[in-house]
């Protein structure tokens, strides 16, 4: 073999080694410990009515169309709505008819909502879960973006929610709960909710 094909051979070879290492240098930590940004329209908002799916660049986006505009200062971040008292009593303090959007629940794409590039999906209604234990609202699909991608979630507007496994109510189910860091069995599984 001539000097030109050895050389030929070795340029392949590394253009194949760094096509497979690509993955793996995706999943480095960042310099510092810092979290990664969240990508572009990572934040959608999907409507109980099947109005469909908005989808934005930033989690506060996301929360102002998902409350009507009533709130305007969530978290940068979708982990820390989970913690925050101040942005909890600002979404469930809407009072009913006042909005046009109600936020019923955050849906995690990560479990225990535990990394800052978590994507979400933002379900809205027309207004928020009364204090009866019977259905209020219902979404048969969640979209093919989002279809067996949550594994954790918080309720808002005083709504319980039951994650299905399969779309328009069928499959394994969970129980009514106002949260869960961990969807057990279910992690990556819903494809439809119902709020209670």
């Amino acid at each position: 073999m001539s000097n030109a094909a050895h050389r030929c051979v070795a340029v392949a070879l590394l253009a194949i080694l760094a096509i497979a290492m690509t993955p793996l240098t995706a999943l480095a930590t960042p310099v510092g410990g810092m979290q990664p940004t969240p990508s572009p329209r990572s934040h959608c908002v999907a409507t109980v009515n099947g109005e469909g799916v908005r989808c934005f660049a930033t989690f506060k986006e996301a929360i102002m169309v998902a409350t009507g505009g009533l709130v305007h200062d969530a978290p940068a971040h979708p982990t820390d709505a989970v913690s925050s008292k101040a942005f909890e009593t600002k979404v469930n303090s809407i009072e009913p008819g006042l909005a046009a959007s109600y936020l019923l629940s955050i849906e995690y794409h990560c479990k225990r909502y535990a990394t800052f590039s978590c994507s979400t999906l933002n379900v809205t209604g027309a207004g928020p879960c009364d204090a009866n234990a019977d259905l209020d609202w219902s979404l048969a699909y969640v979209g093919d973006a989002h279809n067996d991608r949550f594994s954790s979630f918080k309720g808002y507007s005083n709504c319980a929610v039951r994650h299905y496994e399969d779309r328009d109510f069928g499959g394994v189910r969970t129980e009514p709960a106002t949260l869960s860091p961990d969807l057990g069995a279910m992690n990556d599984e819903t494809s439809s909710l119902t709020f209670y």
